[in-house]
């Protein structure tokens, strides 16, 4: 579950036309193209030790194609989209054959508000982003925990976005691309709101490690 990064979006990319191609197949979460060698996923590394595996994406693929298999993140999904993502995993699992919903152990790796982060953010009260974070995060995780048994829950916090800043030789078709996917922080708004952004990403970061330990 998440955005374009579990998504896999341009993970073999070479230029930025291909920075758009969903490459699910080499997602680090839910990617099991090849073998751990070649490309290291955790499918690929549970892969050695149960090579019954299912549910891992292959190849290049959208979200609805049947090679995406269990992976339903999208580009540009944001925390409210938690539920209906929780919602249709569980609907592709019970529908997949090889799927024996209530007693096969699960892992779900959930990684998202990078977007709440790069767009959303500039255009709201950005004082309520950590705790909207926390609500809609504890939606999303009682609604697996009443409605998928035996699953194991991989709660990644999202990656600081700013970070992206530092990046001062980047070619300038990526810092065209920097201000298309990431506005809040390369347009005119991130200009005088660095200091209050980080502070903010780093509270909702928090709410991640808070919500693991209750």
């Amino acid at each position: 579950m998440g955005d374009s990064i579990t998504a896999g979006n341009g993970a073999a990319s070479l230029n930025m036309m291909q920075a758009y191609v969903e490459n699910r197949g080499l997602s680090f979460a839910i990617g099991g193209e090849s073998t751990w060698r070649k490309y290291l996923t955790l499918p690929n590394i549970l892969k050695e030790f149960n090579p019954k595996l299912v549910g891992y994406s292959l190849g290049d693929s959208l979200g609805f194609m049947n090679d995406s298999k269990f992976n339903v993140a999208e580009p540009i999904a944001m925390n409210r989209d938690l539920v209906f993502q929780s919602k249709l995993l569980i609907r592709r699992m019970k529908a997949d054959q090889n799927v024996d919903f209530y007693k096969d152990w699960k892992i779900v790796t959930v990684l998202m508000g990078h977007n709440d982060f790069c767009s959303d953010m500039c255009y709201r009260d950005w004082t309520i982003l950590p705790e909207k974070t926390r609500t809609e995060l504890e939606i999303a995780l009682s609604y697996l925990q009443e409605n998928m048994p035996r699953a194991l829950i991989n709660l990644v916090p999202p990656l600081d976005v700013t970070n992206i800043k530092s990046i001062t030789n980047a070619a300038p078709e990526c810092q065209m691309f920097f201000r298309v996917a990431c506005s809040c922080f390369f347009g005119p708004r991130g200009e005088y709101g660095q200091e209050v952004f980080k502070k903010i990403i780093k509270m909702s970061q928090q709410i991640y490690f808070e919500i693991q330990a209750s």
